[in-house]
């Protein structure tokens, strides 16, 4: 009998559904998208540099623009659907499904990247950008819940997909786990399901004006169009907790974030070695400071985020960070109102800071700047040779043709984005002191993968990188986009250059020429892609690409140059 019960109550919460709005809006979402087009339609910035949002938060924000923008009717019309699309018929218990079919062909080789640090570590290392190129695989399913009640919100998604080394292999063919040592064979291997999931799972209450978040998921900090300097949505998730509190004109945002501490043999034994002769060996660690800097294995970010919006047409975000390890956070790491550079606590910290100003000139025209210090070193500061500068910047624009004239059922849109990155922003000085996040992949097959991603710009430290793209159609029912991307990343990686010895070059001779990105050898990359999505039915969704890619000095090999095409297909479909 209570068998029963339990059985009908799950049935009960599973079909009783009502209208909600205090989930997560996905950071892939084309909700997104079509929010931007309708704010730039009406001379006003996006309020979209922190995502994801809460889809709440994006209603109250759209019923702004309807209340107090210059918008047409049929743009009026086109923000209350988006608001009414916002609102999901959920349950109690609201199941989540969704499933993709994904194909591609690539005639890449030697996609796996392995980083040799001197190292005994139970894996390998394997370089984050190899990873990049597989990222966007989706997994064949996800699966789990939703629920809903009162501000308050939980969603739990784990997933059924390919391993790392998998998707990994020289030429990706689908999205299912299969035998990464065999890569001709196509048959399922269930026993190499990709361990590391959950990638998603969070509760959340919103109640204007404050906002309470906690979980894992994708994050992006910034105006960037493919890539943040401070938080990028590149990494595969973050651990981490929010607190919002929310105005018309100012908010503020404060992220705690958990890095992974483990660290290799050669790392531990480096950094012991600095905790017992801190005074002599490390040229941060002062003579108080010996016997205390790394007693602990751990690693934590807070990021600090402050939004400015006096004017509709004008946004600045300021953002400072407070990178935490050897020793576990206290309450000055989490007050808003001081200044994280000035903390001088035990441990070992990076404090960067980053400052933003996004700008709409005209109806459907958006410029952005973005401007980020990992490490700035005067004259007069004792340690100058031992500390290069290390700075990025960021500038970039959205063109939109519906305000200006129409060409058929679609509208134009065109994007462009350039940044800058200084070879040692990000990477000094060792595992404790870098802006990244380690990951390591548990697979049956190939044992233990380690990666470390960049937590700012996606490609990490001393590049160069632009991106443009066109694109023609409806967001959120067909698109079509050209897209061209010339990058040049130089030979100082997240390992420095790549022998854990940073120190040992500070006096090489011609340090000055390694401190202007790229430097060394640089690996070029000239991409072009031709893409497209359709939406058969507001559930499904139908999508190809073809990319065409030419690379000189691959991974910094001089001469290792190559052309690669990959020409693909997905379907994806989702039930609610």
């Amino acid at each position: 009998m209570k068998q029963l019960i339990c059985f009908l109550l799950f049935v009960f919460m599973c079909l009783f559904s009502f209208a909600q709005d205090e989930y997560i809006i996905p950071l892939d979402d084309i909700s997104y998208r079509m929010a931007e087009e309708l704010f730039l339609e009406a001379g006003w910035v996006p309020p979209l540099n922190q995502k994801p949002i809460i889809a709440a938060r994006l209603k109250e924000q759209l019923g702004l623009l309807i209340d107090k923008g210059d918008l047409s009717a049929e743009n009026i019309q086109a923000a209350k659907d988006l608001q009414k699309s916002l609102d999901k018929a959920m349950s109690p218990l609201t199941p989540i499904l969704e499933t993709a079919a994904w194909g591609q062909y690539s005639n890449k080789t030697d996609v796996k990247h392995e980083i040799y640090d001197g190292d005994t570590i139970p894996g390998m290392f394997v370089d984050y950008l190899s990873v990049y190129e597989v990222d966007d695989i989706p997994p064949l399913l996800k699966a789990g819940f939703m629920t809903q009640l009162n501000g308050f919100s939980v969603m739990f998604m784990p997933q059924l997909g390919p391993t790392l080394s998998t998707r990994m292999m020289d030429n990706a063919y689908f999205n299912y786990p299969r035998n990464p040592l065999k890569p001709d064979s196509f048959d399922l291997e269930l026993k190499n399901i990709d361990n590391g999931m959950p990638y998603k799972g969070i509760a959340t209450f919103f109640g204007y004006p404050v906002e309470f978040r906690i979980g894992r998921d994708k994050l992006q900090l910034g105006p960037a169009l493919w890539s943040g300097m401070t938080l990028t949505q590149h990494m595969p998730f973050y651990d981490y907790a929010k607190a919002a509190l929310y105005s018309e004109q100012i908010s503020y945002s404060l992220y705690f974030i958990r890095l992974n501490p483990t660290i290799s043999i050669a790392e531990g034994e480096k950094l012991d070695e600095y905790k017992e002769n801190g005074a002599v060996l490390n040229p941060e660690t002062y003579y108080y400071f010996v016997g205390q800097s790394y007693n602990e294995r751990a690693k934590h970010l807070v990021v600090g985020s402050t939004d400015f919006t006096f004017f509709p047409f004008l946004h600045f975000e300021l953002n400072q960070m407070d990178l935490i390890s050897g020793r576990q956070p206290q309450l000055p790491d989490f007050n808003p109102f001081i200044v994280f550079h000035n903390l001088f606590m035990e441990g070992s910290y990076s404090v960067p800071f980053s400052f933003s100003i996004t700008y709409t000139p005209l109806k459907g025209v958006k410029i952005f700047g973005e401007y980020y210090q990992y490490d700035m070193q005067s004259d007069e500061e004792p340690d100058v040779n031992l500390h290069p500068t290390a700075l990025a910047y960021q500038a970039g624009f959205t063109l939109l043709s519906s305000p200006y004239f129409a060409l058929g059922p679609g509208r134009f849109r065109l994007d462009g984005e350039f940044t800058h990155v200084d070879p040692w922003t990000y990477n000094l000085f060792h595992s404790y002191r870098k802006m990244t996040s380690r990951f390591i992949y548990v697979e049956n097959y190939v044992g233990r993968l380690w990666i470390d991603f960049p937590i700012g710009y996606y490609l990490g430290p001393d590049c160069e990188d632009f991106h443009i793209a066109l694109s023609y159609g409806i967001p959120g029912d067909w698109e079509a986009e050209l897209g061209w991307n010339l990058s040049a990343i130089g030979e100082i990686n997240l390992f420095g250059w790549g022998d854990n010895s940073q120190y040992a070059h500070i006096g090489d001779p011609g340090l000055e020429a390694k401190l202007k990105a790229p430097s060394g050898t640089v690996f070029w990359t000239n991409a072009f892609s031709l893409s497209g999505y359709k939406f058969l039915t507001p559930h499904l969704k139908l999508s190809s690409w073809l990319d065409l890619e030419h690379v000189v000095n691959r991974h910094n090999r001089l001469d290792d140059n190559h052309f690669f095409v990959s020409l693909g297909a997905s379907v994806e479909w989702c039930l609610n």
